[in-house]
């Protein structure tokens, strides 16, 4: 889905340490040694244990004065600490000497977008913490960028959409055309969340927590959150009734919209009089028929949303021809 050496990269680039993967001219057995010598050198230096430094190339960066410390003694050993500061010139450096060719640009461009980050903090433990984590989450952002890039290209040409009708989706603007809904699931296909012909949410997840940097994570996951409230009600009209509370809850704030609860209590002269002003007149008999056959129902459910969505459920079944729900 995307390419692994760049991942390591960012990984790597984020501490400036020798951890593995094939960023650099030394073999993998260097890498791993040189890595695991840093790691065992300045982990007692400053106290710190697995649990708090081990996920920093994966993104966790947590804010304590040790790990802080940390991060600055793998700097020091890494070559770019020069009178207790961190030198952009000598992490340049280090990126021209250790990095591929491909890219030397791309990591050296997140260093200079994090170099002011080096005036805000007098502290070198401080300053390192912070420049590790503007890196990381520069280069992962560039990461999702560069992938996203690449499914477009990938999928432009497959589903006959063209770049001025998808340019602007990442801005929320979506076209109502079959070639772009194509392209939008063309991309999710490629990025590995779809199954079974069907959006994953748990894939979506976790592909969040592999791609996105740590400041995104939370409100990422929490927009698909949302989403999937959208897969588990879009076909509510069609009987697709999903026992979930978010969904009977759902039922329910359209019945309130709809004024036909009260005193969370659903009204069923209210929905009939709904039917009697807005409905067209082959439905209206056919409509009313199905709120009078289940208004015994809302009677067993003292909680409106529940009696929201049984309600919904019987006049589905009673007649779905006819069921209509926003």
């Amino acid at each position: 889905m995307y390419d692994k050496r760049i991942q390591i990269c960012i990984q790597a680039l984020s501490l400036i340490l020798l951890l593995v993967g094939d960023c650099y001219a030394m073999t993998k057995q260097q890498l791993k040694k040189s890595g695991k010598m840093m790691k065992k050198s300045c982990m007692p230096k400053n106290d710190v244990t697995e649990d708090e430094v081990g996920e920093i190339e994966n993104g966790k960066f947590i804010e304590e004065k040790n790990v802080m410390c940390y991060i600055a003694c793998i700097y020091t050993m890494g070559g770019v600490v020069k009178n207790n500061k961190i030198a952009l010139d000598l992490m340049l450096k280090q990126i021209d000497t250790m990095f591929p060719t491909e890219v030397k640009d791309e990591l050296k461009a997140a260093a200079n977008s994090c170099k002011d980050t080096l005036k805000k903090y007098k502290d070198i433990c401080e300053s390192s913490y912070f420049m590790a984590k503007c890196l990381y989450d520069t280069m992962t952002r560039a990461q999702v960028k560069n992938t996203m890039t690449m499914m477009k290209k990938q999928c432009l040409p497959k589903t006959g959409a063209t770049e001025d009708k998808v340019a602007r989706i990442e801005e929320g603007v979506f076209i109502e055309e079959h070639s772009v809904m194509c392209y939008i699931a063309c991309v999710y296909k490629a990025i590995q969340v779809v199954k079974n012909d069907r959006l994953d949410m748990g894939l979506v997840s976790k592909q969040i927590d592999l791609l996105y940097p740590q400041n995104m994570k939370e409100p990422a996951k929490k927009a698909a959150g949302q989403c999937v409230s959208i897969q588990q009600v879009g076909n509510i009209d069609k009987g697709t009734f999903i026992e979930d509370r978010n969904v009977m809850c759902y039922i329910a704030c359209i019945y309130s919209v709809g004024q036909a609860i009260k005193n969370d209590k659903i009204i069923h002269d209210a929905m009939i009089k709904q039917v009697n002003q807005m409905f067209p007149a082959n439905m209206k008999d056919p409509v009313k028929a199905a709120i009078e056959n289940c208004r015994g129902v809302a009677k067993n459910y003292k909680d409106i949303c529940e009696a929201s969505y049984w309600t919904a459920k019987c006049m589905y079944d009673y007649d779905p021809s006819n069921f209509v729900f926003a």
